[in-house]
């Protein structure tokens, strides 16, 4: 007889023992039943995990355990490393049964199982990673494979020198990510964290994943991301297998500073997002809820070695001076800049020289010779100098700080991208996007979002659907302080990215679009418009949607006779719709890690603070919109 017992009920099941034939069920989220929604969820819980109660016995990967066989890994445990049946443990023996590293409890997998792999909560696992997990599946959607933690205190945090955990379509991934679930660790990768002391200018141009779903050979039916926080990679969550069909689930995720100094233009195919995902042409059925997003496809922190010098004058030109390690007679573009020189190498030094308004470059190496000296183009991947584009020069007594961004500042560098068809997303909030804050296919829902400083709010593009497209739903979000993607007092976006502050654009036929706020663009009249409907794409309506002080009233350009109406537009009046304003009048703001400033800072910094398990609703998109909402007499 199998029955199911759900995560944190240790304490419980021990009292009360096994004996019983029922399901017992989380009493946390949900009341005792006899049959609990187990691998299920709703709009106030995270999903509800249930373990499966067997028979025979665990061990390793080749038990022959009928229910779900539990691996604890302890970083540096000296355990036996052997997988034990249920219930969970949180405060397991030190030094008993755990497994000393993540590969070694990976080992313990079988591979077509419901089996957990539990990491300890509190612990760093230092250049470790799930990789050799990619060629296991779970067997069903209530039954997956789970990857999570036990015990007390923060995430588990992982950090991989290359990426996290990756499925392909090479042999030994073959046919593996399939019924899946990583439920609250923490992916970072410090190396590529300008302010982390292991920080590597030329590491950080590697391209790395968090989460990365590539080229499975069989169809991936289900997959979970929830309450996992990724951090500095070139590519936080990237979900495309190509075949089609899929169940993607990611919920109440923190995914923040995706981005990387050299490899993800617009003269590139690779892009610096925080979560790409892309079924091909079938429509899959994906669910992005109550996510925070912020900052990716960009970086504010000098990413280069501290300048030599700056000039005061207009316009400033800073100098960089460092090592540069190349083979003798090379050519410079295959230089790496700073690090440490590889054997076998000659040094140099190289001075770089940008000029901060044209964004024009010069380099000189010595010792000199004839190849040395020349102009760069700062955004050409292949320069000898620290890559990308200055955004923004402060100068004082004490000396100058010079703010250096991806220099791929561009539509495909952003918080989010949605390729698939009929997305639903709902309850985000997307912050200080290099770009727009969502990028979406043709027939997706969005409801209820957030996005706040960035110089687009999203994009609805066209796209091929099996069969007819559904309509586009945009209903009760708000697009919040559109910021000028050319503003250096800003300090997010590089000097050729273009002077636009977009509310949202529709690029697809077919879209209902009703109460959503758009306010307070921070460039004023020139150059921004709170809603697009690019010309030849019909079946539109747009009506009950408030601007204020988001360029020229009305606002709104349509060449097709699509249905607008009702779409009040002023010039100012609502100055407190925003983030920011909404921290400030938080009633117990001084307690939360980000404080009471009325900035938008402030509000991501206590947002992405929260504990595993936890969801304050205060910091959720939801009460955001609500407050914003109010501001205009709408409904919450």
């Amino acid at each position: 007889m199998m029955r199911r017992i759900s995560l944190g009920l240790c304490a419980l099941v021990a009292m009360i023992g096994l004996a019983r034939a029922n399901v017992i069920v989380e009493t946390v989220h949900f009341p005792s039943s006899p049959t609990p929604p187990c691998w299920t969820s709703n709009n106030n819980s995270f999903t509800t995990k249930c373990v499966t109660i067997g028979t025979g016995s665990c061990g390793n990967s080749s038990s022959n355990y009928t229910g779900t066989c539990i691996v604890y890994v302890e970083n540096g445990s000296t355990g036996s490393c052997t997988a034990q049946t249920p219930p969970v443990l949180q405060t397991p023996p030190a030094n008993s049964f755990q497994c000393g590293t993540i590969s070694a409890g990976i080992a313990l997998l079988r591979a077509t199982s419901a089996d957990w792999l539990l990491l300890k909560m509190g612990d760093t696992f230092s250049n470790q990673d799930f990789l050799s997990a990619c060629k296991l599946n779970g067997i069903s959607a209530t039954a997956p494979l789970l990857f999570s933690y036990y015990g007390s205190g923060n995430r588990p945090l992982v950090e991989p020198t290359g990426n996290g955990y990756m499925t392909s379509g090479s042999t030994e991934c073959a046919g593996g990510g399939n019924y899946i679930a990583f439920i609250g660790i923490e992916f970072y990768a410090p190396g590529r964290d300008p302010g982390n002391a292991a920080y590597n200018y030329t590491a950080a141009a590697t391209d790395v994943w968090g989460i990365y779903l590539i080229n499975s050979p069989n169809v991936m039916t289900w997959f979970l991301i929830e309450d996992c926080k990724f951090s500095f990679f070139g590519h936080n969550v990237d979900l495309e297998p190509f075949d089609g069909g899929n169940t993607f689930l990611t919920r109440r995720n923190i995914i923040l500073n995706a981005w990387s100094p050299n490899a993800y233009t617009y003269r590139t195919s690779n892009r610096a997002q925080g979560m790409y995902t892309n079924n091909g042409t079938a429509n899959g059925a994906e669910t992005t809820y109550q996510n925070l997003f912020d900052s990716n496809g960009w970086n504010a922190t000098l990413n280069a070695p501290t300048p030599v010098s700056c000039s005061n004058a207009n316009p400033t030109t800073c100098t960089w001076g460092g090592t540069l390690a190349f083979m003798p007679g090379a050519d410079a573009s295959l230089v790496a800049f700073g690090g440490t020189l590889p054997s076998g190498l000659t040094a140099y030094t190289l001075y770089c020289t940008i000029n901060t308004n044209t964004g024009a470059g010069t380099f000189q190496i010595t010792p000199v010779n004839p190849s040395s000296t020349g102009t760069y183009d700062p955004e050409d991947a292949t320069a000898p100098c620290p890559y990308g584009s200055p955004i923004g020069v402060t100068s004082s007594v004490s000396g100058t700080t010079v703010q250096w961004a991806d220099a791929g500042q561009n539509e495909f560098d952003r918080n989010l991208y949605d390729d698939n068809p009929g997305t639903d997303f709902e309850q985000n909030i997307s912050t200080r996007s290099s770009s727009s804050c969502f990028q979406f296919r043709g027939g997706a829902t969005m409801r209820d979002n957030v996005c706040s400083d960035s110089p687009s709010g999203g994009v609805v593009g066209s796209t091929t659907c099996v069969g007819a497209c559904p309509t586009s739903i945009i209903n009760d979000n708000s697009w919040l302080n559109g910021i000028d993607g050319t503003s250096s007092s800003v300090a997010y976006y590089n000097i050729n990215a273009s002077t636009n502050s977009w509310g949202f654009q529709i690029q697809a036929n077919g879209a209902d679009i009703t109460n959503n706020v758009t306010a307070n663009s921070t460039i004023g009249t020139s150059a921004a418009w709170a809603w697009d409907i690019s010309a030849g794409y019909t079946g539109i309506t747009l009506t009950g949607n408030p601007i204020s002080d988001w360029g020229t009233c009305p606002s709104v350009i349509d060449a097709d006779s699509n249905t607008i109406s009702g779409n009040t537009c002023t010039s100012s009046g609502f100055s407190t719709a925003t983030i920011g304003a909404y921290n400030a009048q938080l009633a117990d703001c001084a307690s939360l890690a980000g404080g009471c400033a009325a900035t938008t800072a402030a509000f991501i910094k206590s947002a992405a603070a929260r504990a595993p398990g936890t969801w304050p609703a205060e910091l959720a998109a939801d009460a955001v919109n609500t407050y914003v909402r109010n501001l205009f007499g709408l409904s919450p």
